[in-house]
Order: structure tokens, then C-alpha cells, then sequence
């Protein structure tokens, strides 16, 4: 199964300068990808794509079959999300376990 997918996918901040063009990208289920680029590349513009938190774009993007325009966002946040390079970037609790069960807390997940 397709975990993820992009067809022609194009994102623009102003309107007018393209930081991504026409980006199609296929994931099986099971793969992993690495985003690599130089810096102003649209990496972190490509993940905040993927993770639903932009929304102007052009193209397609499925996650698991599904448009990401039609998949509430508690559900997209359980399908996909994004790790950090450096870990001073990713942690912010005190702890590990408290670090890495607020996601799941806050989904409402018991202990």
C-alpha cells in the first residue's frame, strides 16, 4: 500500500515564487524517506505540507490512499509526523518518557 504520496505538488508563499514545483513522490508502506537539501531547498516547507499545517497549495497529497484535504486533523496527526535532526529541537519536556508521551496524551491515549 501507498503510505504517502505526492502528485505535481507546488507551494508558494507570495503567490509568485514557487518553493516547490510540480514535486510527485511515492512511499510503500514500510519504506523510509529522507528529505536532504540545502538550505531555502522547501524541505521544511515539504514537511509542514505533509503534516497539514499548509494548506495553499496545488497538486496532491495522500496519505494512505486518502487526500489530505479530507482527513480531519486529530486523524492526520496520528498518520504522520516529523523528527527533528537534532534532538535540542525535537525535546522539550524534562524527561524522555515525558517527552514522548505528550503526543499520545494528548490524543487521549490511557498510560
Amino acid at each position: 500500500m501507498i503510505a504517502l504520496k505526492t502528485k505535481n505538488l507546488s507551494f508558494s508563499y507570495d503567490g509568485k515564487n514557487n518553493i516547490l514545483k510540480n514535486l510527485s513522490i511515492s512511499v510503500e508502506e514500510g519504506e523510509f524517506l529522507a528529505i536532504l537539501g540545502a538550505n531555502g531547498a522547501g524541505k521544511s516547507t515539504l514537511l509542514r505540507l505533509l503534516n497539514g499545517l499548509l494548506k495553499d497549495f496545488q497538486g496532491e497529497i495522500e496519505i494512505f490512499e486518502e487526500s489530505i484535504k479530507k482527513i480531519k486533523r486529530d486523524e492526520l496527526f496520528r498518520k504522520i509526523c516529523t523528527v527533528f535532526q537534532d534532538p535540542n529541537d525535537q525535546l522539550f519536556a524534562l524527561t524522555v518518557f515525558d517527552d514522548i508521551s505528550f503526543g499520545p496524551r494528548n490524543m487521549g491515549l490511557s498510560e
